[in-house]
């Protein structure tokens, strides 16, 4: 895969799963599921986002997660 497209692939990626956790998180403020389940699914998110971003830094086309990605992960990593 091209560089930029890979890129763009990774970045969207962690997009994705930084929505996938306000998801959840919404989910907690409603009461929708119970906690055992939401923390389960955060500790997925968590090392999905880790493996994303390790993966992003590992192929020299960008740096990771931008401030933007960083701060929309923080109520996940708050909420335990």
């Amino acid at each position: 895969m091209e560089p930029q497209r890979q890129e763009a692939f990774l970045q969207k990626a962690l997009r994705s799963a930084t929505e996938c956790a306000a998801i959840l998180d919404v989910c907690r403020h409603l009461k929708l599921a119970d906690q055992e389940h939401l923390d389960s699914g955060r500790d997925f998110l968590l090392r999905v986002v880790s493996m994303l971003t390790r993966m992003t830094k590992e192929s020299g086309t960008g740096t990771g997660t931008t401030e933007q990605d960083h701060h929309r992960t923080q109520p996940l990593n708050s909420n335990r």
